[in-house]
């Protein structure tokens, strides 16, 4: 085995380069930004190596389990969280460089999303930990990792905001500029059942059922985000919506319940459009299609439903995550406090 060099990283960190017995080329960290430190590490160079044995045996890089990781993540998660994944692994390579995957320690991570906190904002911070747990945990269980390095950062909590939804004034100006039907049926439907866009956009008319007045989410044509099979009731105005274009023959035999002229919407085309009938209605620009699925929620609690029941419309694998309504129940405070009158 020969030495190379010593070598400091654009994160701070001194590697040592060296040739490997099967004559590739390697790289191992010092973990330290001090190089009087790291020099010692060169003399210590056997012990170093000796102490991380499972490099040998698993020199992964970072680029190598990228395209590992990202094909299981193309067959089990939607092409939403995929892009998001690829996302951390462009900043990560950016940062780090292509480092064997047993050269990332708990000290080396943390530095990593302290800086994206400080460049970027705590929400982009707790997205990529949140995705880098997840990664190495996947590494561990590959074996390509004996522990996952991540596994005692504590992930961060961001602040509590108001979700943003529509007044009754504001949704009325908003149905208003639409001029188009396919349009004004889409936007209704999901104000009135508050799914998400691609548990809309991906609606198929088998899955209604006109008896029972019910969408059955049943993982058939789109899998949900908690991928349990869940039913939507409907209420009069979605009732009529949806038996109004399951009964109205399709121009291209479309089985979509939501189409644009007998044509699939896109996810992009969709929020594009909808984000122009904001600014016709001159309301909050920051009102998004997502903001019709709280402002659903939100009605729900105004009218008195309990937080239970809206966390199960909205199909809530935790109830906590449905909490963030319950500052709408103020009444039920006032009501409390007047009893000292």
């Amino acid at each position: 085995m020969k030495k190379l060099y010593l070598s400091r990283h654009k994160n701070g960190y001194y590697y040592i380069y060296y040739i490997d017995l099967n004559g590739k080329r390697k790289s191992i960290t010092t973990k330290t930004k001090v190089k009087s430190e790291a020099l010692k590490a060169i003399s210590n160079f056997d012990k170093l190596i000796s102490n991380n044995k499972n490099i040998v045996a698993n020199d992964l890089t970072l680029k190598q389990f990228r395209w590992k990781f990202l094909k299981h993540s193309e067959s089990y998660h939607s092409w939403k969280t995929t892009l998001d994944y690829k996302s951390t692994f462009n900043e990560m390579e950016e940062y780090f460089g292509n480092i064997l995957l047993t050269e990332f320690t708990q000290r080396n991570i943390e530095e990593f999303i302290q800086m994206k906190i400080r460049k970027k904002s705590l929400h982009t911070g707790r997205r990529h930990l949140i995705n880098i747990k997840a990664m190495f945990s996947k590494a561990v269980a590959y074996g390509f990792l004996q522990s996952n390095p991540a596994k005692n950062i504590k992930r961060i909590k961001p602040p509590e905001r108001l979700p943003l939804f529509f007044t009754r004034e504001e949704f009325d100006s908003l149905l208003k500029v639409i001029d188009n039907q396919d349009w004004k049926d889409l936007v209704e439907f999901a104000v009135n059942t508050g799914l998400r866009q691609m548990e809309i956009l991906n609606l198929h008319k088998r899955q209604f059922n006109k008896q029972d007045k019910l969408i059955i989410l049943d993982n058939h044509y789109h899998t949900t985000k908690s991928r349990k099979i869940r039913n939507m009731p409907l209420n009069n105005r979605a009732l009529a919506i949806v038996s109004s274009r399951v009964s109205s023959p399709s121009p291209v035999n479309n089985e979509l319940i939501f189409t644009l002229n007998g044509q699939r919407i896109l996810q992009d085309n969709l929020q594009d459009k909808f984000r122009k009938y904001v600014v016709a209605a001159e309301l909050n620009p920051k009102l998004t299609f997502h903001c019709l699925r709280h402002t659903f929620a939100s009605w729900l609690v105004q009218k008195g439903v309990s937080i239970y029941e809206v966390s199960k419309l909205l199909g809530h694998a935790d109830i906590k995550t449905t909490q963030i309504y319950a500052h709408l129940r103020s009444d039920d405070l006032r009501n409390a406090v007047e009893r000292l009158d």
